[in-house]
């Protein structure tokens, strides 16, 4: 699960509001117009001396996915260590609509379980700078396909980020985007286009979106997928695939009203390197499993006005993690 990802990184915000994490987005599925009907071959609607034309069948998909993901004990600027455990799971529903079009909604939740001890830096006076926190997101796109070699897209999302006690109408943010993509042949397309984020305490981030999805050999593929970053994928043979990737990630929170910082804002700012594997057992069943470092990682804490509080860096951090994914 791809979690809620903020960015300035041009290259790579194409997962900035995801239907699914660590999988292709709903509007940038690659859904084909039948040849028939792009030949002609169907006409729109019957007339006089031509046979009917059975409809063709839009059936809705589903999905559903659980995750979890563990990162190691590291140091912390100064005394303390931290580290943190999450879970998470989506459901998502697409439905193809006109011919190449597609309508996707989701609806997915996440828990972090910080363990952040002695950290003096980040929370002075106090033993942890905040406690576990939850998530919890909605999220729409709309694809288009408007003739065979490219489309348009539109797309939001509402996310709850906060720690247990914190009050949820102080928690939530929003974000839009709309853009295009083109192909510019089976093995090669580009995205482009605009997104917007609002924030807990800080103005609305604009995001220029860029995107590439690339398969340059017959079992390679390069890709803005997952998240924010660059993926290397290798399938050695069919269902597996092996992959190398680089992303960045942040999240922000909304904290209770106790504690270092009394509803102010948490903000968690990593760069995951790691290598992974994924095995599609079944067109329904997938399992996939990543492991690498945080080669970087930092922790912020504002007030409820948006004023820095304290920050630290951690030291490199090790990872895994592991998913599973059913579709029907």
């Amino acid at each position: 699960m791809n979690t809620l990802v903020l960015t300035t990184s041009a290259a790579v915000a194409f997962a900035l509001f995801p239907l699914n994490a660590g999988a292709q987005n709903t509007e940038t599925q690659d859904v084909k117009v039948p040849d028939t009907i792009r030949r002609g071959a169907i006409p729109p609607e019957s007339s006089p001396g031509t046979p009917e034309v059975p409809p063709v069948s839009h059936p809705w998909t589903y999905r559903l996915e659980f995750s979890g993901e563990h990162a190691f004990s590291s140091r912390v600027d100064g005394p303390g260590k931290a580290a943190v455990s999450r879970v998470g799971g989506e459901f998502g529903v697409s439905h193809p609509f006109g011919e190449g079009n597609l309508l996707g909604f989701s609806i997915g939740g996440e828990r972090s379980f910080y363990d952040i001890n002695g950290a003096t830096q980040l929370s002075p006076g106090f033993n942890e700078p905040f406690e576990d926190t939850r998530r919890i997101s909605l999220g729409v796109n709309v694809f288009v396909r408007q003739a065979e070699q490219w489309g348009w897209f539109v797309g939001g999302q509402a996310t709850s980020s906060m720690e247990d006690d914190a009050k949820f109408s102080d928690s939530l943010t929003f974000g839009g985007r709309v853009g295009v993509r083109y192909w510019f042949s089976k093995t090669l397309s580009t995205t482009a286009g605009f997104a917007a984020q609002t924030r807990l305490e800080d103005n609305a981030l604009p995001i220029p979106l860029i995107g590439v999805d690339w398969r340059f050999a017959d079992k390679w593929r390069l890709s803005t997928d997952p998240g924010l970053g660059l993926k290397l994928a290798f399938e050695p043979t069919d269902g597996l695939t092996l992959s190398l990737d680089g992303s960045y990630d942040s999240r922000e929170f909304r904290l209770d009203d106790k504690g270092f910082a009394p509803e102010g804002v948490g903000i968690d700012r990593r760069l995951p390197i790691a290598a992974g594997v994924e095995w599609k057992i079944s067109s329904n069943f997938t399992i996939s499993a990543r492991g690498g470092a945080y080669v970087w990682q930092h922790y912020k804490v504002e007030d409820r006005d948006g004023v820095k509080l304290s920050e630290a860096d951690t030291n490199p951090q090790g990872f895994v993690m592991v998913a599973v994914k059913i579709s029907f």
